[in-house]
Parts: structure tokens; sequence; C-alpha cells
């Protein structure tokens, strides 16, 4: 939102962004952004537990999701040394949801064995 702000885009909220906002050069410099630091996340993740998807979940308008799945999708690689297979990107159909988060429980609880 900060960045749509600065921009002087009259969305005053996610769900307000028009689909010329998702034109204009401040959101594309953000998606490109965005799209490096989800590579490199995916990057943490895939050498940590090999998943065969990242599901990538949000209140993002469809187009930007969909760019941004697309571009992780085609990447050659995640980043640094790594060029082999990479997971599969998909959205999460029940964004709106967030007590579905529960299901990442167990692995946090297995990945810090100094809590509860």
């Amino acid at each position: 939102m900060a960045t749509i702000k600065e921009a002087g885009l009259a969305a005053d909220n996610l769900e307000h962004i028009s689909k010329a906002d998702l034109q204009h050069e401040s959101i594309l410099n953000w998606v490109d952004r965005v799209e490096q630091q989800l590579k490199w996340l995916s990057l943490v993740i895939t050498r940590t537990m090999s998943p065969d998807a990242i599901v990538l979940g949000g209140r993002l308008p469809d187009a930007i999701f969909s760019e941004l799945i697309e571009r992780l999708s085609a990447s050659k690689s995640l980043g640094e040394d790594h060029f082999g297979p990479h997971p599969t990107f998909i959205r999460a159909e029940a964004d709106k949801k967030p007590h579905l988060g529960a299901a990442a429980l167990p692995l946090y609880l297995t990945t810090s064995p100094n809590v509860g």
C-alpha cells in the first residue's frame, strides 16, 4: 500500500487497485522486487525441504498473483548455484481462510526445538 500511495494512485486498499494501476511503473517495479524476494525465499525453502510445490497466498489482485507465479515458474534458477528442478508454484485457493495456517504448526514445532 505504501508503493500505491507514493505513486499517487487512488486505491485505498488492495481490492481497489484498478487494471490501469497495475501497469503503473511503480507497481511494475514493485512486482520485480517481489519476484526477487520470492525467488530467494523459494531457494531457501527448496534447499531446506525440497517440496514438490510452493503455495502462494494473500490478498493481492489476481493479475499480480498470476504474473508472479508465471515468472517464478518460468525461471530457470531460483538463484545462486541452484539449477536443478524447482517446485511448482501455485496459488492458494483459500486466501480468505487464515485459520488454515494452523496446518503449518507441526512444521514450526518440528523445526523449533526450543518451543513449547
